[in-house]
Order: structure tokens, then C-alpha cells, then sequence
């Protein structure tokens, strides 16, 4: 067992020994990562924990993933932590993406009520199936829907060939009479050019980083999802920690997640 020691006059953490823990991040050209994700692993763990902790972490964008693999990578402990979308999960359990159904919640006040509520649910889950403990939930922007044609109502939609990412947007789609379409967010782009989709559904960040306004310059102001994202720690790996390192780690990723859900509250 890793020991922790703390000086009496500076309540300072000491390192006795020094536990690595690598990471995998969502997008790297995202604000998520850029702001919250990456220096939390890269430079906050170390800082808090003197140097006990140290964290390793780069996007999946840069790992050359598509980020379904990143649960059952971290099941068999080639990472440690993983930041995450539900519909990396999914495919084992539509379980994951009860916390985050289609055009159910337009109140982000709202879907953050719901994600505590949900968050014992999702624990079980990821323990049973991938043997990790849920460490928080955090949301992307607003999910919309950018279109190539103007939508004035959701009527308009009818079909069209709409970019999904998750089983209940899907659902969403086909029950306005569209078609959804399952693709990665990098092909979204190109994908609008050769007319191979119509609308996309996508974060309002994204849309913008992304320059989707280039291709798809009409916008319809439903909220179908808030892109709700998750991160999960190897089980093997927690239990290495000492009880005060766990302590300093679960408060700092719950500092971590109350900003992300600020920052999206200001930006959605």
C-alpha cells in the first residue's frame, strides 16, 4: 500500500512513493480537454498531492482512437482513467445513456439534478461491465441540430439524413421522421460537403470549432442531449490508493466536474 504522510505545521501532502496514473482525455481540440481535462492530469494531481500523484494524459484524438475502445482499454488496465462519452459505453448497455435522453431535459439546472440522480445507476454499471469506479459526470455543451437547408420547425426535418451519435438521438430522429445516420465527429465535416448528411447533431462548441457554420449554416435551437460525459478510474488502480489519496482525489475530481458544469452553464 502506497503510504501518504502530511507535515504538521503545512498540512502538505509528502510522497513516500509516487503512483502514475495515465490517462485518456475526449477531443484535444475541444475546450473540455484543453481547459479542464488536460491540466488536471498534467499538472493539478502533482501539485495537490506533492508529487504523490502524478497523472499522464493525452486526448484520444492524439492516441489515434476512436473512443469506443477506451472503456475495455481501461478494463484491462492499459489506462487508468478515462474521460468519456455514453456512447463509448453504449453498445454493452443502453444503461449508460439513461441520464442523458433525447430532447427530455432543455434546463442544464435540470440535467444536472438528473445526473446526481442517475449516478448511483451508472456506478453499478461501470463496476459490473468494466470493472471502474464512475468518478464523475460532467456535460458538453448543448446538442443541436445544424442543417444545410433552413429548418423553421422540427416538421422540416422530415427526411432528412441527420448525424447521430447515440442510440436515443437516433430514436430522436426517427420519431420526426428522419434518418440517423451514426458517424465519428471528424467525418462530420466532410461528410456535409459530399451531401452524404443533411443536418448533424453536435455540441454548440463543436459546431463552432469545428466550422460547421461553413457547411451547415442553419441551426435549430431544440436542445436534443447535453453531450453528458463521464470519468471512470480502473478499479485495480483505485484500490492502490491509500485511503487519504483517495480522500484528495474524489475532492478534487468533484471540484474539477462543479467547474465543467459552470463553464457549460456560461457557454451552452
Amino acid at each position: 500500500m502506497l503510504g501518504l504522510m502530511m507535515t504538521a505545521a503545512s498540512n502538505t501532502l509528502v510522497a513516500s512513493d509516487t503512483i502514475i496514473i495515465k490517462a485518456v482525455g475526449t477531443w484535444g481540440y475541444f475546450t473540455n480537454y484543453q481547459k479542464h481535462e488536460g491540466p488536471f492530469w498534467n499538472e493539478r494531481i502533482a501539485e495537490v498531492s506533492g508529487g504523490q500523484i502524478i497523472g499522464e494524459i493525452k486526448p484520444h484524438t492524439e492516441l489515434g482512437l476512436q473512443g469506443y475502445e477506451i472503456m475495455r482499454l481501461i478494463k484491462n488496465g492499459v489506462f487508468d482513467f478515462a474521460f468519456g462519452m455514453p456512447g463509448y459505453v453504449v453498445p454493452e448497455s443502453e444503461i449508460f445513456e439513461g441520464a442523458d435522453l433525447s430532447s427530455l431535459v432543455q434546463n442544464i439546472a435540470v440535467q444536472k439534478q438528473v445526473a446526481n440522480a442517475y449516478f448511483p445507476t451508472l456506478e453499478r454499471a461501470f463496476a459490473e461491465k468494466y470493472n471502474a469506479k464512475l468518478m464523475m459526470l460532467y456535460p458538453f455543451p448543448s446538442q443541436m441540430i445544424w442543417c444545410t437547408s433552413p429548418v423553421r420547425t422540427i416538421d422540416d426535418l422530415k427526411g432528412k439524413r441527420i448525424r447521430v451519435y447515440l442510440t436515443t438521438l437516433g430514436d430522436f430522429a426517427e420519431g420526426v421522421g428522419a434518418i440517423p445516420v451514426s458517424a465519428p465527429f471528424n467525418e462530420v465535416p466532410s461528410a456535409l460537403k459530399k451531401g452524404i448528411f443533411d443536418c448533424v447533431i453536435t455540441g454548440t462548441m463543436s459546431a463552432y470549432t469545428g466550422e460547421l457554420y461553413k457547411v451547415a449554416s442553419y441551426g435549430y435551437t431544440l436542445r436534443v442531449g447535453w453531450g453528458l460525459a463521464f470519468g471512470a478510474m480502473n478499479m485495480n488502480k483505485w484500490n492502490l490508493l491509500s485511503d487519504a489519496q483517495k480522500m484528495l482525489l474524489q475532492k478534487e475530481l468533484a471540484a474539477l466536474t462543479e467547474k465543467m458544469w459552470q463553464e457549460t452553464s456560461r457557454t451552452f
